[in-house]
């Protein structure tokens, strides 16, 4: 279908009708699709601890290179109930401290066994649980969660 139009020079001109579009919408159409958005998930971070409980932390890592698993045990059960922090880390150092005293005594008794032989490999492992034991307490200290290196979760 054509129209005449009049043009600026005085004549018509033909045009040609296109069909009409659909009016554009203030929205999107209906084709697109919907994005749908979940509900806002509340994340619970956990909060930074407190200089008393770093304190605790630290004694419990520390006391693991004077009474084994005994102090991170006991630190454990006093503390622990008032913070999840101590608990966990304490139970992490008293984990450490088991997993320790389970490769020292094969390797004492081989030791006796080979005459003084396997105290070669005594003397690094010991020196490997003094630096992890300290350099968990100063991890501790800063206020981070220190995972040990080899720690079987023995207790929970």
């Amino acid at each position: 279908m054509s129209v005449m139009t009049p043009v600026l020079d005085g004549g018509v001109r033909p045009v040609r009708l296109r069909p009409a579009r659909r009016p554009v919408a203030a929205t999107a159409p209906t084709t697109v699709r919907e994005l749908k958005v979940a509900a806002p998930v509340l994340v619970r971070q956990p909060l930074a601890p407190t200089a008393t409980e770093r304190a605790w932390v630290v004694l419990a890592h520390l006391s693991g290179a004077v009474s084994s698993a005994a102090g991170p045990l006991v630190i454990s059960r006093l503390v622990g109930e008032r913070s999840g922090y101590v608990r966990e880390q304490a139970l992490a150092a008293a984990n450490f401290q088991l997993a320790f005293l389970a490769a020292l005594a094969p390797m004492l008794l081989l030791g006796v066994l080979t005459f003084g032989f396997a105290a070669l490999f005594v003397v690094p492992l010991v020196l490997a649980w003094l630096l992890t034991t300290v350099l968990a307490a100063f991890s501790a200290a800063g206020g981070e969660r220190y995972r040990y290196p080899v720690s079987p979760a023995l207790l929970h």
